[in-house]
Protein backbone atom coordinates (compact mmCIF):
# COMPACT_ATOMS: atom_id res chain seq x y z
CA UNK A 1 0.00 0.00 0.00
CA UNK A 2 1.96 3.40 0.67
CA UNK A 3 1.38 6.48 3.00
CA UNK A 4 -2.46 7.84 2.87
CA UNK A 5 -3.41 11.71 3.71
CA UNK A 6 -6.88 12.90 3.96
CA UNK A 7 -6.99 16.51 3.65
CA UNK A 8 -10.11 19.50 2.96
CA UNK A 9 -8.47 21.86 0.97
CA UNK A 10 -11.62 24.94 -0.08
CA UNK A 11 -14.31 22.69 1.64
CA UNK A 12 -13.23 19.85 -1.22
CA UNK A 13 -11.87 16.18 0.30
CA UNK A 14 -8.42 15.33 -0.87
CA UNK A 15 -7.37 11.43 -0.48
CA UNK A 16 -3.31 12.07 -0.84
CA UNK A 17 -1.79 8.38 -1.50
CA UNK A 18 2.10 7.48 -2.35
CA UNK A 19 2.85 4.46 -4.02
CA UNK A 20 6.55 4.35 -4.78
CA UNK A 21 7.22 6.75 -7.23
CA UNK A 22 4.26 8.22 -7.75
CA UNK A 23 1.51 10.20 -5.79
CA UNK A 24 -2.05 10.11 -6.50
CA UNK A 25 -4.65 12.59 -5.57
CA UNK A 26 -8.14 11.46 -5.66
CA UNK A 27 -7.11 8.42 -7.39
CA UNK A 28 -5.54 10.40 -10.61
CA UNK A 29 -1.88 9.46 -11.04
CA UNK A 30 1.14 11.62 -10.96
CA UNK A 31 5.14 11.13 -11.54
CA UNK A 32 6.86 12.46 -8.10
CA UNK A 33 9.39 13.40 -10.28
CA UNK A 34 7.39 16.06 -12.24
CA UNK A 35 6.76 17.56 -8.98
CA UNK A 36 10.65 17.67 -7.64
CA UNK A 37 11.31 20.81 -5.62
CA UNK A 38 14.46 20.81 -3.95
CA UNK A 39 17.28 17.64 -3.00
CA UNK A 40 18.96 17.62 -0.05
CA UNK A 41 21.18 14.55 1.45
CA UNK A 42 18.61 13.15 3.71
CA UNK A 43 15.45 14.54 1.70
CA UNK A 44 13.62 15.02 -1.35
CA UNK A 45 10.59 17.64 -1.04
CA UNK A 46 7.93 17.63 -3.84
CA UNK A 47 5.21 20.36 -4.53
CA UNK A 48 2.01 18.66 -5.80
CA UNK A 49 -0.88 20.66 -6.29
CA UNK A 50 -4.26 19.94 -4.15
CA UNK A 51 -7.15 22.01 -5.13
CA UNK A 52 -6.03 25.64 -5.10
CA UNK A 53 -3.12 25.27 -2.66
CA UNK A 54 0.52 23.55 -3.08
CA UNK A 55 1.42 21.16 -0.53
CA UNK A 56 4.72 20.26 0.23
CA UNK A 57 5.48 16.78 0.11
CA UNK A 58 9.02 14.94 1.94
CA UNK A 59 10.05 12.07 1.38
CA UNK A 60 13.04 10.92 3.93
CA UNK A 61 15.09 8.49 3.94
CA UNK A 62 16.67 8.87 7.83
CA UNK A 63 14.96 11.51 9.22
CA UNK A 64 10.99 11.31 10.41
CA UNK A 65 9.73 9.66 6.97
CA UNK A 66 7.33 10.94 4.75
CA UNK A 67 5.13 14.30 5.77
CA UNK A 68 2.64 15.94 3.59
CA UNK A 69 2.72 19.92 4.53
CA UNK A 70 0.09 22.29 3.63
CA UNK A 71 -0.14 26.05 5.01
CA UNK A 72 3.07 25.01 6.98
CA UNK A 73 1.19 22.26 9.12
CA UNK A 74 1.88 18.82 9.14
CA UNK A 75 -1.03 17.12 8.04
CA UNK A 76 -0.70 13.70 9.84
CA UNK A 77 -0.29 15.79 13.12
CA UNK A 78 -1.54 19.24 12.71
CA UNK A 79 1.81 20.49 14.14
CA UNK A 80 3.49 23.57 12.56
CA UNK A 81 6.21 22.13 10.10
CA UNK A 82 10.09 23.04 11.31
CA UNK A 83 12.28 21.49 8.25
CA UNK A 84 14.90 19.59 9.52
CA UNK A 85 18.30 21.12 9.89
CA UNK A 86 21.53 19.16 10.75
CA UNK A 87 23.64 21.04 12.77
CA UNK A 88 27.55 21.35 12.02
CA UNK A 89 28.54 20.00 15.24
CA UNK A 90 26.68 16.84 14.46
CA UNK A 91 28.76 16.31 11.30
CA UNK A 92 31.91 15.49 13.59
CA UNK A 93 29.55 12.28 15.31
CA UNK A 94 28.98 11.29 11.91
CA UNK A 95 33.05 11.25 10.56
CA UNK A 96 33.25 9.49 14.04
CA UNK A 97 30.82 7.03 13.19
CA UNK A 98 32.55 6.60 9.44
CA UNK A 99 35.72 5.39 10.93
CA UNK A 100 34.02 2.38 11.03
CA UNK A 101 33.96 1.27 7.54
CA UNK A 102 37.58 0.20 8.30
CA UNK A 103 35.90 -2.60 10.17
CA UNK A 104 33.99 -4.20 7.18
CA UNK A 105 31.11 -4.62 5.98
CA UNK A 106 29.41 -5.09 9.75
CA UNK A 107 31.53 -2.40 10.84
CA UNK A 108 29.87 0.00 7.68
CA UNK A 109 26.28 -1.18 8.37
CA UNK A 110 27.04 -0.19 11.93
CA UNK A 111 28.70 2.74 11.50
CA UNK A 112 25.45 3.89 8.69
CA UNK A 113 23.19 2.70 11.39
CA UNK A 114 25.36 5.01 14.24
CA UNK A 115 25.17 8.06 11.56
CA UNK A 116 21.42 7.42 11.11
CA UNK A 117 21.20 7.85 14.71
CA UNK A 118 23.20 10.39 15.35
CA UNK A 119 21.27 12.63 12.35
CA UNK A 120 18.00 11.79 14.25
CA UNK A 121 19.51 12.68 17.26
CA UNK A 122 20.89 16.30 16.48
CA UNK A 123 18.16 17.49 14.45
CA UNK A 124 15.66 16.57 16.97
CA UNK A 125 14.83 20.71 18.28
CA UNK A 126 12.62 19.51 20.84
CA UNK A 127 15.77 18.03 22.98
CA UNK A 128 17.82 20.25 24.22
CA UNK A 129 21.07 21.16 22.86
CA UNK A 130 23.27 19.87 25.47
CA UNK A 131 21.14 16.50 25.49
CA UNK A 132 21.21 15.96 21.81
CA UNK A 133 25.46 15.80 22.18
CA UNK A 134 25.09 14.43 25.12
CA UNK A 135 22.95 11.35 23.57
CA UNK A 136 25.72 11.46 20.46
CA UNK A 137 28.30 10.93 22.78
CA UNK A 138 26.16 7.70 24.23
CA UNK A 139 25.11 6.29 20.77
CA UNK A 140 29.02 6.45 19.60
CA UNK A 141 30.05 4.85 22.64
CA UNK A 142 27.60 2.24 22.14
CA UNK A 143 28.45 1.58 18.48
CA UNK A 144 31.91 1.39 19.50
CA UNK A 145 31.57 -1.07 22.09
CA UNK A 146 29.50 -3.21 19.81
CA UNK A 147 31.44 -3.30 17.09
CA UNK A 148 34.56 -4.19 19.38
CA UNK A 149 32.57 -7.13 21.01
CA UNK A 150 31.82 -8.00 17.67
CA UNK A 151 35.51 -8.09 16.61
CA UNK A 152 36.29 -9.67 19.95
CA UNK A 153 34.00 -12.69 19.74
CA UNK A 154 34.96 -13.22 15.60
CA UNK A 155 38.52 -13.19 17.05
CA UNK A 156 37.98 -16.23 18.99
CA UNK A 157 36.44 -18.61 16.65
Amino acid sequence: MGKVWKVKVDEKEYEIRLKGNKVLVNNEVNKLKDFLVKREWFQTAYAVNIGTKKALLIVSSLIGGTKLVIDEKDCATGETYVPVNIPKWSYVFMALHMINLINGLLGAAIGLIGCSATVSISSNTKIHIAARVALDFVVLILVYALVFGIGLSLAQL
